[in-house]
């Protein structure tokens, strides 16, 4: 399929970005003494053997307090929302004032404060990330009208560990995530609506 031939061509130019970002990120917390494991792709600490124990191996971590100190520098103010009614009416003014409130409150619902250093520091150490605004229709209040819950807006912070982009087209982006066979048999183990039934055959 066509996502299946962007997923091949996109793995070989995504697996030298991603080995920088995970070096990074074990640079940042602290793992210095690391080697690239290309039977897992993913840096491991090197083993402590008895060939190696005599070795130190001090750790001079300057990549953690300038993440740090850059990240509040980033996130030390609140970002201001704005909400422009569509005319000068008074009920469109009063819808406006009301919009803002309500994003004022889903900063604080959603808590939007830590998503924004986690993008921070996601951006710093990456190069990128993706903030995911979408709805869920299993979010909100439960309501007896509906006899389920009502839904929600949620913001996800999303690492471009998890993205993969056409290198052709410009028009769409890929969000994967890794999932155990339990849980994709699970999920899709159905016919109908765009099921197909064979799930446990994977």
């Amino acid at each position: 399929s066509m996502i299946q031939e962007v997923y091949r061509a996109n793995n070989s130019y995504f697996e030298r970005l991603s080995r920088v970002w995970d070096e990074n990120i074990r640079f940042y917390e602290g793992d210095q003494h690391i080697f690239y494991n290309r039977v897992t792709h993913r840096f491991e600490v090197v083993p402590i053997t008895k060939f190696n124990d005599f070795i130190p191996r001090p750790v001079t971590n300057l990549i953690l307090p300038g993440v740090q100190t850059i990240t509040s520098l980033l996130t030390r103010n609140k970002p201001t929302a704005y909400v422009w009614p569509n005319s000068t009416d008074y009920a469109d003014i009063d819808a406006s004032k009301l919009a803002e409130r309500i994003v004022d409150a889903k900063w604080v619902i959603d808590e939007e404060q830590l998503k924004l250093v986690l993008a921070a520091k996601v951006t710093l150490l990456c190069g990128t990330v993706f903030r995911k605004d979408y709805w869920d229709s299993s979010a909100g209040p439960y309501s007896d009208v509906i006899k389920g819950p009502v839904g929600d807006n949620v913001v996800e912070i999303v690492d471009p560990f998890r993205i993969i982009k056409d290198l052709n087209a410009d028009s769409w982006w890929i969000e994967a995530n890794a999932k155990p066979l339990t849980w994709i048999r699970e999920q899709f183990n159905r016919k109908g609506d765009g099921y197909t039934g064979n799930a446990m055959k994977v």
